[in-house]
């Protein structure tokens, strides 16, 4: 019986300095029947010309070129164009461990899971080495912003994306977090396991990194996009929209103060407004957030800002 393929969707922008790397992790999978789908999105470096010279020398390596259009354009693009049975999204400047398709595989169809959530390496908090999750336990834990709903680094069964299930468009923010929340919107069987299938780099310039600039409100716009789509389709879960009303506020913060966003004291000044208001609704999902919180709610966010400033002064 010929294995289950999975297509590895890897969007690339200016990938040229790592691109080598996620493809080959790719390449090397110990799951032999892996389609890797570069799309390719405006590069204005040599990313292109890379990934030309494994198309020449791999049958299942497809490229894409398009204009530049955003992660999720391209991860859409990569969605449309894979013909495996599971989809994996790999970001160009990563790299999967050598067993990870394999690993997440065996547990999807052992299970019959829709989605595979694999822990990565710098997440903190214990779990048991795999948990089974209803669709609203999936869902609940999307709200609260955990990592087991945040991230994409998950295997998909694609017939459960069909075609509804796309990343927004035009955004660049929290995207991720939005596509499992649609995700968990279909009541999917989700299975977590506490092992490691993806090592992250973090590279100065990706989208979630860097100077504080306006795209980060696109937290915001996603607060408000989850908190519409449940009222509509799960009224009975109301009572978690504060919190995550709360937990979108203290990620915009976050960004404001390692950032070293300027001009924007008014909107800093409404978000911690809101959290000491409401911080009875507080749920947090790791151990950062309590820290983080308490920072906030007991008024110190603006020397917390000050001192990192200082500490990262360059």
């Amino acid at each position: 019986m010929k294995k289950e393929k999975v297509s590895v969707v890897i969007p690339a922008y200016n990938a040229e300095p790592f691109i080598d790397r996620a493809i080959n992790s790719a390449l090397n999978q110990t799951h032999d029947n892996v389609e890797i789908v570069v799309i390719n999105d405006g590069s204005k470096d040599k990313t292109e010309e890379k990934v030309k010279t494994y198309t020449e020398k791999y049958d299942n390596i497809k490229l894409i070129s398009t204009d530049n259009g955003g992660v999720c354009r391209a991860r859409n693009i990569g969605i449309d164009n894979s013909t495996g049975n599971y989809i994996s999204f790999l970001d160009a400047d990563d790299e999967l461990l050598p067993d990870a398709i394999e690993l997440m595989l065996d547990i999807a169809l052992k299970n019959d899971a829709d989605i595979v959530n694999a822990k990565k390496s710098e997440e903190d908090g214990v779990l048991p080495e795999e948990l089974s999750l209803t669709g609203e336990e999936f869902l609940i834990k999307c709200i609260e912003d955990h990592h087991i709903g945040y991230s994409v680094r998950k295997l998909f069964k694609k017939a459960f994306l069909g075609a509804d299930v796309r990343f927004k468009e035009g955004r660049k923010i929290h995207e991720d977090s939005f596509f499992c929340f649609t995700c968990a919107l279909k009541q999917p069987k989700v299975i977590h396991t506490e092992k490691n299938v993806y090592k992250v780099y973090p590279t100065e310039g990706s989208a979630s990194r860097g100077a504080f600039s306006e795209k980060y409100f696109d937290i915001l716009y996603f607060a408000q996009k989850k908190e519409e789509l449940i009222s509509k389709l799960y009224p009975h879960l109301k009572d978690k929209i504060v919190n995550l009303r709360i937990k979108a506020n203290m990620a915009l913060l976050l960004k404001m103060c390692t950032g070293r966003a300027k001009g924007y004291k008014k909107t800093e000044k409404e978000l911690i407004k809101y959290i000491i208001k409401n911080k009875k609704s507080f749920a947090p999902a790791i151990a950062f957030d309590k820290k983080w919180f308490s920072v906030i709610t007991h008024r110190m966010y603006f020397i917390y800002k000050f001192l990192y400033k200082i500490k990262h002064r360059g």
